[in-house]
């Protein structure tokens, strides 16, 4: 799913099925192109990304274990802040 993103914050509805826990991962795609550009030897980001939990990233993605959060009732709200590597 994707919406137009806006200075400073932007809100996304994402629904999900039932309660449960999920892994959410997002980026910025700033030249609309529909994927995340990557550059440099190890083909790192080049567009901002993030995931839920906000876990800090070294090398490479992060684990699923550190991105998993539980959706237990409707309505739940969860920030998720984007980085550029």
């Amino acid at each position: 799913a994707s919406t137009p993103a806006a200075a400073g914050q932007t809100r996304f509805c994402l629904f999900v099925p039932h309660p449960g826990t999920y892994a959410i991962a997002m980026y910025h795609d700033e030249d609309s192109s529909g994927t995340i550009n990557r550059g440099g030897l190890f083909g790192i980001p080049s567009e901002a990304v993030g995931f839920s939990n906000n876990p800090t990233i070294f090398f490479g993605p992060p684990s699923l274990r550190s991105v998993l959060i539980k959706v237990e009732r409707a309505n739940e709200a969860i920030t998720i802040n984007l980085k550029k590597f």
